[in-house]
């Protein structure tokens, strides 16, 4: 099947029909499959939906989590010698093109646009909403292909979604995505969009950075005066803080209103604002992860997890064989990290190349993060919105990271899709390119920095 892109008509019969006819190679096949997941929410997500599978098929099977598909990759991959290779939520590099003799069937579960010599080799059979005409950054990611596939699961399906921001465009879930909470006992609702349902109040408040607050985005304290002189701190030194699931509506109207008028005070605009009050997605079922109902933060926990190279506790977290109080300390140690960077990114000065901003982090910015905290900083305005940004981190010996952001905004008003401007930039060079329209990411060998750049710098949108 070729691929003919997002403007062919959707067809969501055909993209059903594949779904099943992987569901069935994998079932009749009696080889112990290779899972290879990609290591953020939604590859971890896809790789539990599919273990899951195999667990209820009682099949044995291997997997490993990685970063991406390089040459490492593929020895490793040959070395462990299985005839049936399942890749989830990655698969679409050319460099898989050197399996197809090496396996007797490779299955792709994936979201990102696909490789057209991927496509077109007869060994890969691939479930990517992008072969059926849906857009794999807001119709379907990787984990809710694989509920699809699988059909158990919605849940762990819905916070890989989730955590890939596939609600982005509307603020809501939709199409592919919708049929499978459609079918889950998640519940969707609008409500206060502050982060941490389940912590104290102050803190919730503290980690809000879409919208920045300032004066109380990243400062406790303040955040404890202003919801003190609101009424909404503990009424005796030994009392506990609210959380925000324990307000009621009129405490909740109570904090919006007096937040806007605060926010307003400091120059945040209305429209701004507004995305304080959003469409929220908790899991109806409080033990399964550990106590956290919020699929956002399930989500941020696994990214943390997987960012920090902490690939087997994310897994076990979905697979309920994780402590808990690791999972609470990887995620503190996340959102240190993240509130220190963000703070080194308001210190930079983007330079206008071209179309965009460039934010030079080299040794400043750990790869791993870089792009999460470029994507807070044009949240919280700290990086000028008026055009899309790029950032550098130092990468392993001799290449960089480059982590490419937009805004929906943008999106809307621009023919932009930065995984497509990066791929054609990078198609002669020894670079490695991929992602969406509104989040991309590059590995460049540092020698071809400047001839990167200078692209950069003709490249107009399209």
């Amino acid at each position: 099947m070729s691929f003919k892109g997002i403007n062919s008509p959707k067809d969501p019969s055909g993209f059903t029909q594949r779904a099943m006819k992987i569901r069935q190679t994998i079932k009749e096949r009696d080889d112990e499959p290779l899972l290879i997941s990609h290591h953020d929410a939604d590859g971890i997500a896809t790789l539990a939906v599919m273990s899951d599978f195999l667990d209820s098929l009682d099949r044995d099977y291997e997997y490993f989590i990685t970063k991406g598909i390089d040459s490492t990759v593929i020895d490793d991959i040959t070395k462990r010698d299985h005839t049936l290779i399942i890749f989830l939520d990655l698969g679409n590099d050319p460099i898989l093109v050197r399996l197809a003799d090496r396996v007797s069937r490779a299955i792709i579960i994936d979201h990102h646009i696909p490789d057209p010599m991927i496509v077109e080799t007869p060994k890969f059979l691939q479930l990517n909403p992008h072969l059926f005409g849906f857009d794999g950054s807001y119709e379907a990611s990787s984990s809710t292909s694989a509920y699809y596939v699988t059909q158990n699961q919605p849940t762990k399906a819905l916070v890989g979604c989730i955590g890939d921001l596939q609600y982005r465009r509307t603020s809501q879930l939709e199409s592919l995505n919708r049929e499978v909470l459609d079918n889950s006992p998640v519940i969707e609702r609008k409500d206060v969009m502050l982060f941490g349902r389940n912590r104290p109040l102050f803190v919730s408040l503290a980690y809000s950075s879409d919208p920045y607050i300032p004066g109380l985005t990243g400062d406790p304290e303040a955040c404890k005066s202003f919801l003190i002189n609101l009424g909404l701190g503990p009424k005796h030194e030994s009392t506990a803080w609210l959380t925000l699931d324990e307000l009621s509506n009129d405490a909740k109207k109570r904090l919006v209103g007096k937040l806007a008028q605060h926010a307003m005070n400091k120059g945040v605009t209305s429209t701004e604002f507004s995305h304080l009050i959003g469409w929220v997605y908790l899991s109806s079922d409080t033990i399964q992860f550990y106590g956290l109902r919020d699929l956002r933060e399930i989500a941020t926990a696994l990214n943390a997890c997987g960012r920090l190279q902490r690939y087997e506790l994310a897994f076990s977290f979905l697979k309920r064989t994780a402590s808990s109080s690791k999972i609470v300390a990887i995620l503190n140690s996340y959102r240190k990290r993240l509130a220190k960077s963000l703070k080194i990114l308001a210190d930079l000065e983007p330079e206008p190349l071209g179309a965009f901003y460039l934010i030079d982090a080299r040794d400043l910015i750990d790869e791993r993060i870089a792009g999460v905290v470029l994507g807070m900083g044009l949240g919280a305005r700290i990086v000028p919105t008026d055009r899309p940004a790029l950032i550098l981190a130092s990468s392993t010996e001799g290449a960089l990271k480059l982590s490419a952001r937009t805004t929906q905004k943008l999106l809307n008003h621009e023919k932009i899709h930065l995984a497509r401007i990066l791929r054609k930039i990078t198609n002669d060079l020894e670079a490695e390119a991929g992602g969406h329209d509104i989040a991309a990411g590059a590995y460049i060998p540092a020698k071809e920095l400047p001839v990167f750049l200078e692209r950069i710098r003709k490249t107009s949108f399209f």
